[in-house]
């Protein structure tokens, strides 16, 4: 095993040291006995430098991990511990030593014996007898041409750790108090019995714990009992005071728990024992100890929920801080927003607007599973959405400056709990577009924000409505900070409606120009940044600018100056800056070229630069007030394109290709003509179309007249509003 990892070793250990190695006293040592709990004992810096046949270590199969040609170990005992009366332990190695391969721990038993514990061995645990013992670490040394050199273990690197693992007693009146009543931080004996012991069959834990773990005292008889265990180990074993046991299934609930369900449970005493798949073992001849090669359970700590399910179940959330509900019983015209400040711990009704804040806070909870890997949330969700009919309409959006997910679970009946069919789903959040929740039953659903576990708790909104909600896809849903840094602006976690993902030309092509100016106008001043110097093409560039068209009308190409405002829309992992001009450009700029603040007076352009209008723009941004113009254009054009087609069927056909008119006289060939071209041009006469190009080019001239005076009116408010 490599140094840096973690390992835990253990079903060590009785006796005395052999003749050949030194006295135990050199050894930092540790005392055990019932009740002790918890004991941490440093190892002290030592040297690898002993071959593990100077220790009476014999080179057979069941002792390849202590004893190889690369092997070494150390001279004196790294530990010794001394158990007064026979104890239940789980004992456990763990370090942090870089350049070194563990392969095992060499144990000195009673009796001349040995036994070697293969790294592979995790969690092992038993009741130790009383008695000292005693071990040495071994590991590959570092092999040179000729030697073998030692290896060292330094201060600090290695530690030695002792569980208790006595099985917990706790009495419970389940009449009263939390329901469920959750016991965490449990240990089991890890000392292995076939679940057929107990009376059950477990498809996912035919292996359990000879010893419980916890012994719950129930005060009263319970009509039906639920016992869940948590996400990581396998399954749970229950036994009651009459001795009849069941084992948990493969089910989904929240937390990934696997639970079992008890009927007509009397008072008395209740063993809890975790449960897993049957793994490999051997008998270790050297010892005479069975000893287990895999992870039976899989982790050496676990929490159960005991929970009474003929009464209603404890929600996680009390009064003041309950989520807000949002009922879902036709189509939503109104639009509901959240917005989650930090630090806050409840839900607070916003005055006068239909919106409510809510908490977004940092918890113990980690989804382990799927795209929400490594993701946290609280355990009060930040919306119910409670559904009065079944729906399938029904959308969100999440967005924060971190990565977010959402998830969402479901349906809950009205006691609380999981009802049939339920899922919990991990849904996309930031910057994704507008999402559905899929089809929701007539039930509620817990949705819940969720965040990288190692980041702090951020700002978070969350927008839902169904496809007739009214959008303003423009609107301000927070207000960031005034001193970001360019690093940190970003457009869309502010404007949670706009309908992109991420900054590409494609999706704010579907914008007017005068609508990303409206978005300029409305979006809040510390979103901007400030080139540091008159900008050109080497430090930037345009999207979807059309330069060659530029060039062929002899228009040049021109770039923001120093202290020209920027709204920045994204800066992606490689430091570029997504920027949106004043005048509606898109561009891209290395942040460090940029500053957060402008340097002196921010510098608004007066005219629309880079602009050509083409038609199609004509078309696609026409107002009310160009509309009649634009009608006038593609009616006339409608008109004679029709009268067009009709004389080039009559006349031309459709044949594709060119055709020829061919005149011969006297059997001879006169002239060859372009049939097809004869035929457009009278066409193009007859039915006025070059007409049309003229009313066209002269309307798209006087809009472009127009186009580019708005565009400078929006440029002036713009001005205005850094002129403050």
């Amino acid at each position: 095993m490599h140094a840096t990892s973690r390992f835990v070793v253990a079903a060590l250990l009785s006796g005395a040291v052999l003749a050949s190695a030194p006295a135990l006293s050199a050894a930092p040592t540790a005392t055990l006995r019932p009740g002790f709990d918890h004991i941490t004992v440093p190892v002290p810096p030592t040297t690898l430098d002993v071959y593990p046949s100077q220790l009476g270590i014999p080179r057979t199969s069941n002792m390849m991990a202590c004893n190889m040609d690369n092997r070494l170990t150390t001279r004196d005992p790294v530990v010794t511990f001394t158990v007064e009366e026979p104890t239940a332990a789980l004992l456990t190695i763990e370090g942090e030593v870089a350049g070194l391969q563990f392969t095992g721990v060499a144990v000195m038993l009673p009796e001349n014996r040995i036994l070697c514990i293969r790294e592979v061995n995790r969690y092992q645990s038993q009741v130790w007898p009383a008695g000292t013992y005693a071990m040495h670490f071994v590991a590959n040394g570092k092999l040179t041409y000729d030697a073998l050199l030692p290896v060292d273990i330094p201060e600090g690197g290695m530690r030695v750790e002792f569980h208790e693992l006595t099985p917990r007693r706790m009495a419970l009146d389940l009449t009263r108090g939390a329901n469920p009543v959750h016991v965490a931080g449990l240990r089991h004996d890890q000392r292995v019995k076939g679940s057929g012991n107990f009376g059950v069959s477990c498809p996912e834990g035919g292996q359990t714990t000879e010893e419980p773990a916890l012994v719950v005292d129930l005060a009263a008889p319970v009509k039906r009992l639920r016992v869940a265990i948590d996400a990581g180990s396998e399954g749970v074993i229950v036994t009651d005071a009459k001795g009849r046991s069941a084992c948990s299934k493969r089910v989904w609930l929240a937390r990934d728990y696997r639970y079992v369900d008890l009927e007509d449970v009397p008072a008395g005493p209740l063993a809890i024992r975790t449960a897993g798949p049957l793994q490999g073992g051997s008998r270790e001849e050297q010892s005479g100890r069975d000893v287990w090669y895999d992870e039976p359970f899989g982790r050496p700590t676990f929490a159960v929920a005991i929970e009474d399910l003929s009464r209603p179940r404890d929600l996680p959330w009390g009064a003041d801080d309950a989520p807000p509900v949002l009922a879902l019983t036709g189509p939503m015209r109104a639009l509901w927003q959240g917005v989650a400040p930090v630090g806050k711990d409840r839900a607070v009704a916003t005055p006068d607007v239909d919106s409510v804040r809510i908490a977004v806070t940092k918890n113990e909870y980690n989804r382990e599973l799927g795209s929400c890997r490594g993701f946290t949330r609280s355990e009060v969700p930040a919306l119910i959405l409670d559904a009065k009919r079944p729906m399938a309409d029904v959308w969100y959006r999440a967005v924060s400056n971190r990565p977010l997910r959402v998830v969402v679970a479901g349906p809950f009946g009205e006691d609380g709990r999981p009802a049939d069919g339920y899922t919990e789903r991990c849904l996309a959040g930031g910057q994704q577009p507008r999402a559905g929740f899929g089809e929701l039953d007539m039930a509620e659903y817990r949705v819940y924000l969720a965040q990288p576990k190692d980041a702090e708790p951020d700002d978070a909104v969350l927008v839902v409505g169904t496809l007739d909600t009214p959008v303003d896809r423009t609107a301000v849903f927070r207000e960031p900070r005034a001193d970001l840094a360019v690093a940190d602006k970003a457009l869309l976690p502010y404007f949670a409606m706009l309908p992109i993902d991420f900054n590409s030309y494609v999706q704010w092509s579907l914008f007017t120009p005068f609508e990303r100016q409206d978005l300029v106008e409305k979006a809040p001043l510390s979103l901007f940044a400030y080139p540091k110097f008159d900008l050109d093409k080497a430090s930037a560039s345009y999207w979807g600018v059309d330069q060659r068209a530029l060039d062929e009308a002899g228009v040049p190409v021109t770039y923001p100056k120093t202290d020209e405002p920027l709204l920045v829309l994204d800066v992606d992992d490689r430091g570029r800056a997504h920027v949106m001009t004043t005048d509606a450009a898109m561009m891209t700029i290395e942040s460090k070229y940029l500053g957060a603040a402008p340097a002196g007076t921010p510098q608004v352009p007066t005219e629309v630069r880079n602009f050509i209008l083409s038609w199609k723009d004509v078309v696609g941004w026409a107002i009310p007030e160009d509309a009649k113009e634009v009608a006038r254009v593609e009616k006339a054009r409608e008109k004679a394109e029709g009268c067009y087609m009709d004389y080039w069927d009559k006349h031309h056909g459709g044949v594709s290709g060119n055709l020829s008119l061919v005149t011969y006289v006297n059997g001879r060939v006169t002239s060859v003509r372009d049939y097809t071209a004869m035929v457009d041009d009278a066409a193009t006469r007859k039915c006025g179309l070059r007409k049309v190009d003229a009313l066209q080019g002269k309307v798209l001239k006087k809009l472009d007249q127009r186009l580019r005076k708005r565009g400078a009116e929006h440029l002036a408010e713009i001005a205005k509003r850094f002129a403050k």
